[in-house]
């Protein structure tokens, strides 16, 4: 089946981006040999990491540290744009198809939310695949959250006001944490901020005809990224095709997706079934770049449009006004559509 060519239609800025990437990636050595492609990705992914973080927005307050989630001890990043005083708290969890990222591959995006949005960001360096496998990212989230308020007395953050942010495989952590916690009786976010994610589609237009060497997203990927993940025999648990779970309940969604990425198909399809479970959502839809594109912060100003945006529904949110902020931005056409 033939592919659409998207590089014609990515911004000059994110195709500056792309032949970065592959610059870096084409300096690393060569790996031993070792049978397996996952090193090497990880090496690859770090090291352009490691170039796109460079330059940090400065914030007041960065603290690294540990914390118990009931599954064992969690690696935390705090971004405090006040210390000494207290802020809501966004929990945000990383992209990187559950086997890729950690704190540092993620570290701009995070900076730029604390800083767009005078909110406390906690990043979560959560358990990767295959080492581990679904639900144990899930729980650990989960059991995290059970234990905030202790966290967030210690740490100048007001655990009243919580929203869950992330990208990719983060964003989908963030809706099926939210079902696990539901299950457990325990209180939801207040909001959810959810960038390009996979819901549960392992099939559809977006699919057929995107992916490919640009963004890392080829049909192949996909699956060795959901293998790694998830169990076959498991992949009718609405924890992980979150598109079949009742979604009645679940908080005020923000959705990003783009119209060249693979999984545009999944934040549509979210976006109807929380229409359907009478969930108030907004569904923002970005041309002329590609999936992953907010890591990019410090180079694509699309990255750092998105962030503002993001930055405003948090501030509406901490204001009481998020539904009205989101009804008036769904109103609204979004970059692509002008």
């Amino acid at each position: 089946m033939r592919k659409i060519d998207v590089w014609p239609l990515l911004t000059p800025e994110m195709q500056a981006v792309v032949r970065k990437d592959e610059e870096l990636a084409a300096a690393l050595p060569p790996d031993p040999s070792t049978g397996h492609p996952l090193p090497r990705m990880r090496r690859v992914y770090n090291e352009a990491q490691r170039y796109w973080n460079a330059e940090p927005l400065p914030i007041a307050r960065v603290e690294d540290f540990s914390w118990d989630c009931g599954l064992g001890t969690l690696d935390l990043r705090l971004y405090h744009p006040a210390p000494g005083e207290p802020r809501p708290l966004l929990v945000y969890l990383h992209g990187g198809g559950y086997v890729l990222g950690n704190l540092d591959t993620h570290d701009c995006v995070m900076r730029h939310l604390c800083g767009a949005s005078d909110w406390a960001v906690l990043g979560v360096d959560y358990s990767l695949s295959p080492e581990a496998r679904f639900p144990r990212q899930i729980e650990e989230i989960a059991g995290l959250m059970e234990r905030l308020e202790a966290l967030s007395e210690r740490r100048d953050c007001d655990s009243r006001t919580v929203a869950f942010a992330g990208d990719s495989a983060g964003a989908h952590l963030c809706i099926a944490s939210c079902l696990e916690l539901r299950g457990r009786g325990l209180a939801l976010p207040s909001a959810l901020f959810l960038f390009y994610g996979g819901f549960g589609l392992e099939d559809s237009y977006s699919q057929r005809f995107l992916g490919g060497p640009l963004d890392g997203l080829a049909r192949n990927e996909r699956e060795f990224y959901r293998n790694a993940y998830c169990r076959r025999s498991q992949r009718d648990d609405p924890r992980y095709d979150v598109l079949n779970a009742d979604l009645a309940g679940m908080p005020p969604s923000y959705l990003l997706t783009l119209s060249l990425d693979p999984l545009d198909d999944d934040s549509r399809a979210l976006a109807r079934s929380l229409n359907l479970a009478e969930v108030p959502n907004v569904l923002r839809r970005r041309d002329g770049v590609l999936h992953g594109f907010l890591k990019n912060a410090r180079e694509l100003s699309a990255a750092r449009e998105v962030i503002a945006e993001v930055g405003e529904g948090l501030g509406h949110l901490r204001r009481g006004q998020l539904l009205s902020w989101m009804e008036t931005l769904a109103k609204e056409p979004a970059p692509s559509e002008t």
